[in-house]
């Protein structure tokens, strides 16, 4: 597989190798990863494809699922220049860092958010006990503590953040849960010589971890795929089928003029990306490339003619005028657009055949809560691979989870 070492250049905030901000979507490699990422993804796809096919235990990358935590936690037993035990939640990487070693650091940092103090304090209390690896800090998502773990019936049931998590009380996992008073999900592991020198790796494993009755600790990934899930024929010829659309297609582009003219254009990219959430915002899902960029067009259009109304001197109407007319000129003559829309179509169309296949093998079953109070069963938040360099990337239903994560008729755990 391709040493995409070139992965935390492309997304200007991202440092996947060294700090876990995010995971960029799959499909998004074909604008975001030039002929690198896509040669990345494919390889990923392939890969996935064995993995599933004859379980080979030779492959390079790891499958996990992802827990639809929050907060995310930082955590660790000793680490150079930190001088004890300690947490932090978002702001440990920060430049103004908020570093957590006792109450009274959590009282002067989140006093105004009093549920998430009664997490922080739980997890202060127990970090010492489970003992991080020295060197090393871990990070992880808080999945529920003992004033929002709820008991329905022969259930018990979590909210933390769009996903209702259930499990059955009785079961080995529910006997652990019912007992705790935090439960989170280990998923990074970081090493370095300081907070400034840090690189990240995804294979944490809850066995290094001391086990205590009173922190529920898991984590997602996903050692063996052996009797769970299978492809059919049916599915081994439509992968096929399609991985060999999508490399033909992706070698039209690796060395285009056309395509690196789009890669390279960070207010197009922004421009895309925006119509993309509104699609999805709008549950409107689209198969065609050529209705695609119509609608594209449409949105360049509106919005652009927004700017321009909003806008008092000739001067800056001008400008807007420019803006837009650059944007369209691309979009009508650029040769390759069309081509990187239908990969990005078809990657999508690829990546939602493993995720159907994938849905079934979470330790909990899962529920989205509407505003009338019923429960519509739903998938996993989604997936992520990773490989040996580092690089990592989700595979996630945007047209189902992200919808959701949008829709104010879904109820959110944090609003409750």
């Amino acid at each position: 597989m391709t040493n995409f070492i070139s992965y935390n250049q492309w997304l200007n905030e991202m440092i996947t190798p060294t700090i876990n901000k995010h995971m960029s979507h799959a499909e998004d490699l074909v604008f975001l990863g030039g002929k690198e990422g896509l040669q990345w993804v494919i390889g990923m796809f392939k890969q996935l494809y064995t993995k599933l096919k004859s379980d080979t235990e030779k492959d390079q990358i790891k499958l996990s699922v992802k827990f639809d935590g929050a907060p995310s936690v930082f955590g660790w037993s000793s680490f150079l220049g930190l001088e004890k035990p300690g947490i932090a939640i978002k702001g440990l990487f920060a430049k103004d860092r908020k570093i957590i070693f006792n109450n009274e650091d959590i009282d002067k940092f989140y006093s105004k958010q009093p549920d998430l103090v009664n997490k922080l304090r739980f997890m202060l209390k127990y970090i010492s006990f489970i003992e991080i690896p020295a060197g090393e800090i871990w990070q992880g998502d808080f999945l529920f503590d003992k004033t929002t773990l709820k008991l329905e019936k022969d259930y018990y049931v979590f909210h933390p953040n769009t996903i209702v998590y259930k499990i059955k009380k009785d079961s080995d996992i529910g006997k652990k849960i019912g007992n705790a008073d935090i439960g989170v999900v280990w998923h990074t592991r970081y090493t370095g010589t300081s907070l400034d020198d840090i690189s990240a790796k995804y294979n944490t494993k809850v066995h290094e971890l001391n086990n205590h009755s009173k922190i529920f600790m898991t984590d997602p990934y996903i050692a063996s795929l052996a009797g769970i899930v299978t492809l059919t024929e049916e599915e081994k010829d439509a992968f096929n089928k399609s991985i060999l659309k999508i490399e033909d297609e992706a070698k039209n582009l690796y060395d285009a003029k056309g395509y690196k003219e789009i890669i390279d254009d960070a207010i197009f990219i922004s421009l895309f990306k925006i119509f993309q959430n509104l699609l999805i915002k709008r549950n409107i899902r689209v198969k065609d490339s050529e209705y695609f960029l119509n609608e594209f067009v449409k949105f360049v259009n509106e919005r652009y003619d927004k700017e321009f109304e909003e806008k008092k001197t000739e001067k800056a109407k001008n400008s807007i005028i420019t803006k837009k007319q650059q944007i369209l000129d691309k979009i009508e003559q650029n040769e390759e657009l069309k081509i990187i829309v239908s990969l990005i179509l078809e990657i999508t169309e690829l990546k939602d055949i493993f995720i159907k296949k994938l849905n079934n093998i979470g330790k909990f079953e899962t529920y989205l809560e509407t505003r009338s109070g019923k429960y519509l069963s739903t998938g996993q938040e989604g997936f992520a691979v990773s490989d040996i360099h580092g690089n990592v990337i989700k595979l996630v239903d945007r047209y189902d989870f992200s919808f959701a994560n949008f829709s104010p008729n879904i109820v959110k755990g944090w609003t409750k």
